[in-house]
């Protein structure tokens, strides 16, 4: 069992080192499902929500658009799951079957050969939950898990809730709905080492506000860089956006993370939209 877990934690650390914690490529896939221009999930955010996550089935997991959204570098705690499972069943498929669950609007996956469970609120990789009345507690969580008659109980507060079984096409759609629900698209840059987590800063695309906040602490999330976009703006504070933002990302985040999965892809035409529909951005901080 010792080995399970070794093997778990050693893929769940790759995954959580190998890109932030991200909706760009979720929210560009169902622009692309829709056949929505970045224009116009600008204009009309609210038209992403014609996503229904009924229509997504087994086979979509594994083509286009929405393969990216859970099998590269990126994603949600959805795809960290998936992408875990997965790898570990490709190459151990004799020692790990792992089954997905929900609670909330958090989704973990769970070994019913071994009892490893992935889920990426851990602060320190893979752990084992077998079949037990005991509470489990992992490093980062404030609350517990215990699996008991097939079931997966979660306990915060004295408020204990059980997760709902979902199969892996469901949990991603339910992740895609979510992240259609909030017109934000959100990039928080994440590292593990022997020292434990570190989440270094956040990027966060305000549709509704037109603006996008550069947080340097997540301790601190009033102090933050504003670009705003409004016909205000010029040339000049354009440029001055544009240097403020890539020096952000140098300073406070990783610009190997930010590379992954097209992320610099994304937002330039995002950005360009946003230029072209609301005038050129302003930079402010708070």
């Amino acid at each position: 069992m010792a080995e399970a877990v070794d093997i778990a934690t050693e893929r769940w650390r790759e995954v959580f080192n190998g890109g932030p914690y991200s909706s760009f490529t979720m929210a560009n896939a169902i622009m692309h499902k829709l056949e929505l221009s970045y224009r116009d999930a600008l204009t009309s955010p609210r038209a992403l929500r014609a996503f229904s996550p009924q229509t997504v089935t087994r086979e979509d997991l594994f083509q286009p658009p929405f393969l990216t959204t859970w099998f590269d570098s990126t994603g949600r705690c959805t795809s960290f799951a998936l992408k875990v499972a997965y790898h570990l069943e490709v190459e151990h498929p004799s020692l790990y079957s792992f089954e997905y669950f929900g609670i909330g609007k958090h989704r973990v996956a769970h070994c019913k050969n071994t009892g490893v469970l992935i889920d990426s609120s851990s602060t320190s990789g893979a752990t084992v939950l077998n079949e037990s009345d005991e509470w489990t507690e992992l490093k980062g969580l404030t609350g517990h898990w215990k699996y008991i008659d097939n079931k997966l109980i979660y306990e915060r507060d004295e408020h204990i809730r059980t997760a709902t079984s979902i199969t892996a096409e469901k949990a991603l759609a339910v992740c895609l709905k979510e992240v259609v629900n909030k017109p934000i698209l959100v990039c928080l840059f994440r590292n593990i080492s022997d020292n434990g987590i570190t989440f270094s800063c956040l990027i966060q695309w305000q549709i509704a506000h037109k603006c996008v906040e550069l947080i340097p602490d997540l301790k601190e999330k009033a102090t933050k860089g504003l670009i705003t976009f409004s016909r205000e703006g010029t040339p000049e504070t354009l440029e001055q956006c544009v240097t403020k933002f890539k020096g952000f990302i140098e300073e406070w985040g990783d610009m190997n993370q930010w590379k992954v999965d097209d992320h610099e892809e994304i937002h330039t035409p995002l950005w360009s939209a946003a230029v072209d529909l609301w005038g050129f951005p302003q930079w402010s901080e708070t």
